[in-house]
Protein backbone atom coordinates (compact mmCIF):
# COMPACT_ATOMS: atom_id res chain seq x y z
CA UNK A 1 0.00 0.00 0.00
CA UNK A 2 3.05 1.95 0.71
CA UNK A 3 4.23 1.18 -2.42
CA UNK A 4 1.15 2.45 -4.13
CA UNK A 5 1.35 5.45 -2.49
CA UNK A 6 4.65 6.70 -2.35
CA UNK A 7 4.34 6.09 -6.87
CA UNK A 8 1.36 8.08 -6.52
CA UNK A 9 3.51 11.08 -4.84
CA UNK A 10 6.00 10.89 -7.42
CA UNK A 11 3.83 10.55 -10.73
CA UNK A 12 1.77 13.81 -9.13
CA UNK A 13 4.90 15.09 -8.25
CA UNK A 14 6.30 14.63 -11.95
CA UNK A 15 3.40 15.99 -13.58
CA UNK A 16 3.39 19.22 -11.43
CA UNK A 17 7.07 19.48 -12.59
CA UNK A 18 6.21 18.97 -15.97
CA UNK A 19 3.64 21.40 -16.26
CA UNK A 20 5.79 24.23 -14.80
CA UNK A 21 8.42 23.39 -17.33
CA UNK A 22 6.05 24.40 -19.32
CA UNK A 23 4.72 27.39 -18.50
CA UNK A 24 7.95 28.75 -17.52
CA UNK A 25 10.05 27.74 -20.96
CA UNK A 26 10.71 30.22 -23.65
CA UNK A 27 11.39 28.35 -26.16
CA UNK A 28 8.56 27.55 -29.21
CA UNK A 29 7.60 26.00 -31.84
CA UNK A 30 5.75 26.80 -34.97
CA UNK A 31 4.20 23.59 -37.42
CA UNK A 32 3.01 25.68 -40.75
CA UNK A 33 0.98 24.04 -43.43
CA UNK A 34 -0.49 26.03 -45.91
CA UNK A 35 -2.20 28.53 -44.68
CA UNK A 36 -2.09 26.99 -41.00
CA UNK A 37 0.33 27.58 -38.66
CA UNK A 38 0.30 25.74 -34.87
CA UNK A 39 2.30 27.67 -31.96
CA UNK A 40 2.84 25.55 -28.85
CA UNK A 41 5.89 25.34 -26.26
CA UNK A 42 9.25 22.93 -26.79
CA UNK A 43 8.08 20.90 -23.75
CA UNK A 44 4.25 20.34 -25.20
CA UNK A 45 5.79 19.64 -28.96
CA UNK A 46 8.12 17.58 -26.38
CA UNK A 47 5.24 15.33 -24.76
CA UNK A 48 3.05 14.82 -28.22
CA UNK A 49 6.05 13.82 -29.84
CA UNK A 50 6.75 10.83 -26.89
CA UNK A 51 3.28 10.03 -26.89
CA UNK A 52 3.29 9.60 -30.77
CA UNK A 53 6.21 7.61 -30.78
CA UNK A 54 5.19 5.60 -27.99
CA UNK A 55 1.59 5.45 -30.05
CA UNK A 56 3.61 4.23 -32.92
CA UNK A 57 5.42 1.63 -31.20
CA UNK A 58 2.36 -0.55 -29.76
CA UNK A 59 0.27 0.01 -33.01
CA UNK A 60 3.68 -1.67 -34.74
CA UNK A 61 3.61 -4.30 -32.10
CA UNK A 62 0.10 -4.94 -32.59
CA UNK A 63 0.64 -5.49 -36.03
CA UNK A 64 3.28 -7.70 -35.80
CA UNK A 65 1.11 -9.83 -32.97
CA UNK A 66 -2.02 -10.07 -35.01
CA UNK A 67 0.44 -11.16 -38.30
CA UNK A 68 1.79 -13.97 -35.90
CA UNK A 69 -1.68 -14.88 -35.05
CA UNK A 70 -2.40 -15.72 -38.87
CA UNK A 71 -3.93 -11.95 -39.30
CA UNK A 72 -7.42 -9.87 -38.60
CA UNK A 73 -9.60 -12.64 -40.66
CA UNK A 74 -7.86 -15.81 -38.59
CA UNK A 75 -8.50 -13.48 -35.22
CA UNK A 76 -12.17 -13.08 -36.48
CA UNK A 77 -13.05 -17.05 -36.99
CA UNK A 78 -11.30 -17.48 -33.96
CA UNK A 79 -13.60 -15.12 -32.15
CA UNK A 80 -16.38 -16.65 -33.45
CA UNK A 81 -15.40 -19.92 -32.31
CA UNK A 82 -14.68 -19.20 -29.17
CA UNK A 83 -18.46 -17.86 -29.07
CA UNK A 84 -19.38 -21.02 -30.48
CA UNK A 85 -17.95 -23.55 -28.01
CA UNK A 86 -19.35 -21.39 -25.38
CA UNK A 87 -22.41 -21.91 -27.02
CA UNK A 88 -21.95 -25.59 -27.36
CA UNK A 89 -21.08 -25.90 -23.38
CA UNK A 90 -23.70 -24.14 -22.78
CA UNK A 91 -26.24 -26.83 -24.63
CA UNK A 92 -24.61 -29.46 -23.43
CA UNK A 93 -25.14 -28.05 -19.80
CA UNK A 94 -28.70 -27.42 -20.57
CA UNK A 95 -29.11 -31.05 -22.14
CA UNK A 96 -28.03 -32.37 -19.40
CA UNK A 97 -30.08 -30.89 -16.85
CA UNK A 98 -32.88 -31.59 -18.82
CA UNK A 99 -33.61 -27.65 -19.98
CA UNK A 100 -34.79 -29.03 -23.15
CA UNK A 101 -35.48 -25.49 -24.90
CA UNK A 102 -32.61 -24.09 -24.22
CA UNK A 103 -30.47 -27.32 -25.16
CA UNK A 104 -32.18 -27.16 -28.45
CA UNK A 105 -31.33 -23.63 -29.30
CA UNK A 106 -27.86 -23.59 -28.00
CA UNK A 107 -27.20 -26.49 -30.00
CA UNK A 108 -28.05 -25.92 -32.91
CA UNK A 109 -25.91 -22.64 -32.91
CA UNK A 110 -23.21 -24.28 -32.63
CA UNK A 111 -23.61 -26.44 -35.23
CA UNK A 112 -20.54 -25.21 -37.38
CA UNK A 113 -17.77 -26.61 -34.97
CA UNK A 114 -15.87 -29.26 -37.08
CA UNK A 115 -15.12 -31.65 -34.21
CA UNK A 116 -19.02 -31.70 -32.63
CA UNK A 117 -21.56 -30.57 -35.59
CA UNK A 118 -22.43 -34.26 -36.02
CA UNK A 119 -23.10 -34.57 -32.32
CA UNK A 120 -24.45 -31.33 -31.54
CA UNK A 121 -27.61 -32.10 -34.35
CA UNK A 122 -28.77 -34.79 -32.84
CA UNK A 123 -28.65 -33.38 -29.53
CA UNK A 124 -30.86 -30.70 -30.66
CA UNK A 125 -33.24 -33.20 -32.34
CA UNK A 126 -33.59 -35.06 -28.87
CA UNK A 127 -34.04 -31.52 -26.59
CA UNK A 128 -36.84 -30.52 -29.05
CA UNK A 129 -38.33 -34.00 -29.28
CA UNK A 130 -38.24 -33.91 -25.44
CA UNK A 131 -39.57 -30.43 -25.18
CA UNK A 132 -42.68 -31.69 -27.54
CA UNK A 133 -41.56 -30.27 -30.77
CA UNK A 134 -41.53 -33.06 -33.26
CA UNK A 135 -41.81 -31.04 -36.28
CA UNK A 136 -38.65 -29.30 -35.35
CA UNK A 137 -36.65 -32.52 -34.22
CA UNK A 138 -37.68 -34.01 -37.93
CA UNK A 139 -36.31 -30.70 -39.48
CA UNK A 140 -33.31 -30.85 -37.58
CA UNK A 141 -32.63 -34.55 -38.36
CA UNK A 142 -33.11 -33.64 -42.18
CA UNK A 143 -30.61 -30.81 -42.09
CA UNK A 144 -28.40 -33.27 -40.42
CA UNK A 145 -28.63 -35.88 -43.02
CA UNK A 146 -27.54 -32.88 -45.65
CA UNK A 147 -24.58 -31.98 -43.69
CA UNK A 148 -23.24 -35.09 -42.69
CA UNK A 149 -24.49 -38.16 -45.51
CA UNK A 150 -22.36 -40.29 -43.39
CA UNK A 151 -24.65 -40.12 -40.81
CA UNK A 152 -27.90 -41.19 -42.51
CA UNK A 153 -28.61 -44.15 -40.81
CA UNK A 154 -27.84 -42.32 -37.50
CA UNK A 155 -30.13 -39.76 -37.84
CA UNK A 156 -33.00 -42.24 -38.89
CA UNK A 157 -31.92 -44.69 -35.87
CA UNK A 158 -32.33 -41.24 -33.64
CA UNK A 159 -36.09 -40.28 -35.38
CA UNK A 160 -37.47 -44.08 -34.88
CA UNK A 161 -36.13 -43.94 -31.07
CA UNK A 162 -37.92 -40.43 -30.83
CA UNK A 163 -40.96 -41.66 -32.75
CA UNK A 164 -41.27 -44.97 -30.26
CA UNK A 165 -41.10 -42.58 -27.27
CA UNK A 166 -43.38 -40.54 -28.15
CA UNK A 167 -46.01 -43.32 -28.99
CA UNK A 168 -46.06 -43.31 -32.54
CA UNK A 169 -45.05 -46.82 -33.18
CA UNK A 170 -46.38 -47.64 -36.49
CA UNK A 171 -44.25 -44.64 -38.23
CA UNK A 172 -41.40 -45.59 -36.17
CA UNK A 173 -41.86 -49.30 -37.57
CA UNK A 174 -42.03 -48.19 -41.52
CA UNK A 175 -38.68 -46.28 -40.94
CA UNK A 176 -37.19 -49.41 -39.07
CA UNK A 177 -38.32 -51.40 -42.09
CA UNK A 178 -36.76 -49.53 -44.91
CA UNK A 179 -33.34 -48.97 -43.08
CA UNK A 180 -30.51 -50.13 -45.49
CA UNK A 181 -27.88 -52.05 -43.02
CA UNK A 182 -24.29 -51.53 -43.23
CA UNK A 183 -21.94 -54.37 -44.05
CA UNK A 184 -19.14 -53.15 -41.68
CA UNK A 185 -18.15 -53.75 -37.88
CA UNK A 186 -19.25 -50.53 -36.14
CA UNK A 187 -20.12 -52.06 -32.68
CA UNK A 188 -22.05 -48.43 -31.91
CA UNK A 189 -24.32 -48.68 -35.06
CA UNK A 190 -24.92 -52.45 -34.68
CA UNK A 191 -26.00 -51.77 -30.73
CA UNK A 192 -28.30 -48.53 -31.97
CA UNK A 193 -29.89 -50.99 -34.31
CA UNK A 194 -30.61 -54.10 -32.11
CA UNK A 195 -31.75 -51.63 -29.83
CA UNK A 196 -33.96 -50.12 -31.92
CA UNK A 197 -35.45 -54.05 -32.92
CA UNK A 198 -35.63 -55.01 -29.62
CA UNK A 199 -38.37 -51.86 -28.78
CA UNK A 200 -40.25 -52.60 -31.81
CA UNK A 201 -40.22 -56.41 -31.19
CA UNK A 202 -38.48 -57.56 -34.07
CA UNK A 203 -37.47 -60.51 -32.93
CA UNK A 204 -35.76 -62.33 -36.00
CA UNK A 205 -34.15 -59.52 -37.08
CA UNK A 206 -32.72 -58.88 -33.39
CA UNK A 207 -31.68 -62.31 -33.42
CA UNK A 208 -29.64 -61.97 -36.65
CA UNK A 209 -27.92 -58.32 -35.56
CA UNK A 210 -26.84 -60.22 -32.28
CA UNK A 211 -25.08 -62.66 -34.23
CA UNK A 212 -23.47 -59.74 -35.94
CA UNK A 213 -22.48 -57.77 -32.52
CA UNK A 214 -21.34 -60.93 -31.28
CA UNK A 215 -18.26 -61.31 -33.98
CA UNK A 216 -16.96 -57.66 -33.09
CA UNK A 217 -14.06 -57.59 -31.02
CA UNK A 218 -14.05 -55.62 -27.47
CA UNK A 219 -17.69 -55.71 -26.71
CA UNK A 220 -17.95 -57.00 -22.83
CA UNK A 221 -19.42 -60.91 -22.42
CA UNK A 222 -21.63 -59.05 -19.99
CA UNK A 223 -23.26 -56.94 -22.03
CA UNK A 224 -23.58 -59.45 -25.11
CA UNK A 225 -25.29 -61.78 -22.43
CA UNK A 226 -27.29 -58.91 -20.92
CA UNK A 227 -28.39 -58.54 -24.63
CA UNK A 228 -29.36 -61.86 -25.37
CA UNK A 229 -31.37 -62.33 -22.30
CA UNK A 230 -33.56 -59.37 -23.08
CA UNK A 231 -33.94 -60.69 -26.61
CA UNK A 232 -35.22 -64.36 -25.62
CA UNK A 233 -37.34 -63.06 -22.74
CA UNK A 234 -39.04 -61.03 -25.70
CA UNK A 235 -39.66 -63.81 -27.11
CA UNK A 236 -41.08 -65.60 -24.70
CA UNK A 237 -43.25 -62.55 -23.57
CA UNK A 238 -44.21 -62.28 -26.97
CA UNK A 239 -45.32 -65.91 -27.21
CA UNK A 240 -47.67 -65.67 -23.86
CA UNK A 241 -49.28 -62.74 -25.13
CA UNK A 242 -50.14 -64.24 -28.07
CA UNK A 243 -50.47 -67.62 -27.06
CA UNK A 244 -54.71 -66.99 -26.13
CA UNK A 245 -55.45 -65.09 -29.29
CA UNK A 246 -54.94 -68.39 -31.52
CA UNK A 247 -57.91 -71.20 -31.76
CA UNK A 248 -54.73 -73.72 -32.18
CA UNK A 249 -55.15 -77.20 -29.90
CA UNK A 250 -52.71 -77.64 -27.36
CA UNK A 251 -50.74 -80.08 -29.00
CA UNK A 252 -50.05 -77.09 -31.97
CA UNK A 253 -49.46 -74.50 -29.50
CA UNK A 254 -46.93 -76.49 -27.48
CA UNK A 255 -45.25 -77.68 -30.71
CA UNK A 256 -44.42 -73.77 -31.03
CA UNK A 257 -43.32 -73.33 -27.40
CA UNK A 258 -40.82 -76.32 -28.37
CA UNK A 259 -39.48 -74.71 -31.65
CA UNK A 260 -39.11 -71.65 -29.57
CA UNK A 261 -37.25 -73.23 -26.71
CA UNK A 262 -35.06 -75.21 -29.30
CA UNK A 263 -34.06 -72.12 -31.03
CA UNK A 264 -32.45 -71.04 -27.53
CA UNK A 265 -28.89 -71.47 -26.84
CA UNK A 266 -27.96 -73.72 -23.87
CA UNK A 267 -26.12 -71.67 -21.99
CA UNK A 268 -29.03 -69.00 -21.84
CA UNK A 269 -31.85 -72.05 -20.69
CA UNK A 270 -30.00 -71.48 -17.38
CA UNK A 271 -30.88 -68.20 -16.98
CA UNK A 272 -33.75 -67.60 -13.96
CA UNK A 273 -35.87 -64.68 -16.07
CA UNK A 274 -35.54 -67.34 -18.96
CA UNK A 275 -36.54 -70.61 -17.03
CA UNK A 276 -39.65 -68.65 -15.37
CA UNK A 277 -41.17 -67.44 -18.53
CA UNK A 278 -40.74 -70.62 -20.19
CA UNK A 279 -42.61 -72.35 -17.01
CA UNK A 280 -45.26 -69.29 -17.79
CA UNK A 281 -45.36 -70.72 -21.13
CA UNK A 282 -45.75 -74.39 -20.10
CA UNK A 283 -48.29 -73.83 -18.47
CA UNK A 284 -50.32 -72.02 -20.76
CA UNK A 285 -50.42 -74.83 -22.92
CA UNK A 286 -51.28 -77.39 -20.13
CA UNK A 287 -47.79 -78.47 -19.04
CA UNK A 288 -47.63 -77.46 -15.21
CA UNK A 289 -46.26 -81.04 -14.50
CA UNK A 290 -43.03 -80.43 -16.82
CA UNK A 291 -43.04 -76.25 -15.34
CA UNK A 292 -42.86 -77.23 -12.14
CA UNK A 293 -40.16 -80.01 -12.54
CA UNK A 294 -38.34 -77.39 -14.22
CA UNK A 295 -38.57 -74.88 -11.25
CA UNK A 296 -37.50 -77.26 -8.79
CA UNK A 297 -34.28 -77.84 -10.87
CA UNK A 298 -33.37 -74.57 -11.29
CA UNK A 299 -34.50 -73.28 -7.30
CA UNK A 300 -31.75 -75.54 -6.31
CA UNK A 301 -28.80 -73.66 -8.26
CA UNK A 302 -30.77 -70.47 -8.30
CA UNK A 303 -32.81 -69.50 -5.50
CA UNK A 304 -34.74 -66.53 -6.61
CA UNK A 305 -38.53 -65.31 -5.96
CA UNK A 306 -39.82 -64.97 -8.83
CA UNK A 307 -39.28 -69.11 -9.30
CA UNK A 308 -40.43 -69.56 -5.58
CA UNK A 309 -44.20 -67.23 -6.77
CA UNK A 310 -44.21 -68.90 -9.93
CA UNK A 311 -44.15 -72.55 -8.40
CA UNK A 312 -46.66 -71.31 -5.85
CA UNK A 313 -49.07 -69.59 -8.83
CA UNK A 314 -49.14 -73.15 -11.27
CA UNK A 315 -51.72 -75.10 -9.63
CA UNK A 316 -52.45 -77.67 -11.63
CA UNK A 317 -51.10 -80.13 -11.01
CA UNK A 318 -50.57 -79.65 -7.29
CA UNK A 319 -49.88 -82.64 -5.46
CA UNK A 320 -48.51 -83.42 -1.96
CA UNK A 321 -45.30 -84.31 -3.38
CA UNK A 322 -44.76 -80.34 -4.34
CA UNK A 323 -45.80 -79.09 -0.61
CA UNK A 324 -43.28 -81.29 0.70
CA UNK A 325 -40.48 -80.06 -1.49
CA UNK A 326 -41.23 -76.56 -0.25
CA UNK A 327 -41.47 -76.96 3.36
CA UNK A 328 -38.60 -79.07 3.23
CA UNK A 329 -36.86 -75.01 1.58
CA UNK A 330 -38.61 -73.61 4.60
CA UNK A 331 -36.49 -75.46 6.81
CA UNK A 332 -33.28 -73.91 5.51
CA UNK A 333 -35.57 -70.51 4.68
CA UNK A 334 -38.06 -69.82 7.62
CA UNK A 335 -38.01 -66.43 7.00
CA UNK A 336 -38.99 -66.34 2.92
CA UNK A 337 -41.90 -64.29 2.42
CA UNK A 338 -42.35 -65.45 -1.26
CA UNK A 339 -41.59 -69.46 -0.55
CA UNK A 340 -44.47 -69.05 2.51
CA UNK A 341 -46.47 -67.40 0.23
CA UNK A 342 -46.25 -69.95 -1.74
CA UNK A 343 -46.71 -72.71 0.68
CA UNK A 344 -50.33 -70.63 1.39
CA UNK A 345 -50.88 -71.42 -2.24
CA UNK A 346 -50.12 -74.75 -2.15
CA UNK A 347 -51.60 -75.40 1.06
CA UNK A 348 -55.24 -74.00 -0.77
CA UNK A 349 -55.00 -76.03 -3.61
CA UNK A 350 -54.94 -79.46 -1.97
CA UNK A 351 -57.69 -77.94 0.32
CA UNK A 352 -55.35 -77.91 3.78
CA UNK A 353 -56.82 -74.54 4.44
CA UNK A 354 -56.09 -74.23 8.25
CA UNK A 355 -52.26 -74.83 6.84
CA UNK A 356 -52.56 -72.23 4.35
CA UNK A 357 -54.19 -69.95 6.59
CA UNK A 358 -50.83 -70.29 9.29
CA UNK A 359 -48.29 -69.84 5.85
CA UNK A 360 -50.25 -67.02 4.70
CA UNK A 361 -50.56 -65.42 8.42
CA UNK A 362 -46.62 -65.53 8.71
CA UNK A 363 -46.21 -64.41 5.36
CA UNK A 364 -48.04 -61.39 6.09
CA UNK A 365 -46.34 -60.77 9.22
CA UNK A 366 -42.97 -60.40 7.31
CA UNK A 367 -44.59 -58.42 4.72
CA UNK A 368 -48.11 -57.38 4.46
CA UNK A 369 -48.73 -56.80 0.43
CA UNK A 370 -52.22 -57.05 -1.46
CA UNK A 371 -51.48 -60.45 -2.76
CA UNK A 372 -51.09 -62.21 0.49
CA UNK A 373 -54.18 -59.91 2.01
CA UNK A 374 -55.95 -61.43 -1.56
CA UNK A 375 -54.95 -65.11 -0.84
CA UNK A 376 -56.07 -65.03 2.66
CA UNK A 377 -59.02 -63.53 2.01
CA UNK A 378 -60.00 -66.38 -0.34
CA UNK A 379 -58.81 -69.16 2.23
CA UNK A 380 -61.39 -67.57 4.77
CA UNK A 381 -64.07 -67.27 2.27
CA UNK A 382 -63.89 -71.39 1.63
CA UNK A 383 -63.67 -71.91 5.76
CA UNK A 384 -66.84 -70.00 5.47
CA UNK A 385 -65.23 -67.28 7.64
CA UNK A 386 -67.28 -64.46 5.41
CA UNK A 387 -66.38 -61.36 8.22
CA UNK A 388 -62.25 -62.53 8.24
CA UNK A 389 -62.40 -62.70 4.41
CA UNK A 390 -64.20 -59.36 3.57
CA UNK A 391 -61.66 -57.92 6.31
CA UNK A 392 -58.86 -59.22 4.23
CA UNK A 393 -60.27 -57.91 1.39
CA UNK A 394 -60.62 -54.89 2.70
CA UNK A 395 -57.43 -54.81 3.78
CA UNK A 396 -55.51 -55.01 0.97
CA UNK A 397 -57.48 -52.91 -0.76
CA UNK A 398 -56.20 -50.50 1.32
CA UNK A 399 -52.64 -51.59 0.92
CA UNK A 400 -52.69 -51.44 -2.59
CA UNK A 401 -54.15 -47.97 -2.72
CA UNK A 402 -51.64 -46.88 0.10
CA UNK A 403 -49.15 -48.18 -2.60
CA UNK A 404 -49.98 -46.24 -5.54
CA UNK A 405 -50.25 -43.37 -3.46
CA UNK A 406 -46.79 -44.02 -2.71
CA UNK A 407 -45.48 -44.80 -6.23
CA UNK A 408 -47.04 -41.63 -7.25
Amino acid sequence: MRAYLLTLVLALLLGALLMWQIQAGSGYVVIGLGHTAVEMSFWTASILLLLLSAGLFWLDALCRWISRMGGFRHCWRQRRRVDREQRNISGLRAYSLGLWDIAGEQLQTATELSLTASINLPLAARSQAQAGNLDTARVILQRQKKLHPASILDADLILVDILTNAGQSAEAEQILVALEYPDGTDATLLSALLEAHIRAKKWPIAVTLLKSLSSVKGLRKSYLTALEERIYCGQLNAFLNINGCFESSLENRRERLDSLWASIPRRMRKLPKVVALYAKCLDSVGAGAEAKVLLIKTLKLHWRAELIELFGNIRQPTSEKHLACAENWLRSNPNDRYLLEALGKICRSLEFFVKATDYLQRANQLSSSPGVHAELAAVKAEMGDISGSATHYREGLLALLSGRSDAG
